[in-house]
């Protein structure tokens, strides 16, 4: 197994609304444990994801309705 590079960030977005959703949680602890920045788009600032102590910064997950496409 390679050497994680701790000096890149992670940036976890996911598909998934569900704030329960264990992955993404997983995904956020190991990276922080092993020294990795992360950061997440989430979906409320309150759920699990948002309250881990391995997320460095939240950012509010847009909206379906925000999404202005030039067509």
């Amino acid at each position: 197994m390679g050497s994680l590079d701790t000096a890149v960030p992670a940036l976890l977005f996911r598909l998934d609304r569900n704030p329960f959703h264990h992955g993404s949680l997983g995904a956020a602890r190991s990276l922080g444990r092993a020294g990795v920045r992360v950061h997440a788009f989430t979906e409320s600032v309150h759920g699990p994801l948002a309250s881990s102590r391995h997320v460095r910064r939240v950012y509010p997950m847009p909206s379906p309705a925000s999404n202005t496409s030039a067509e």
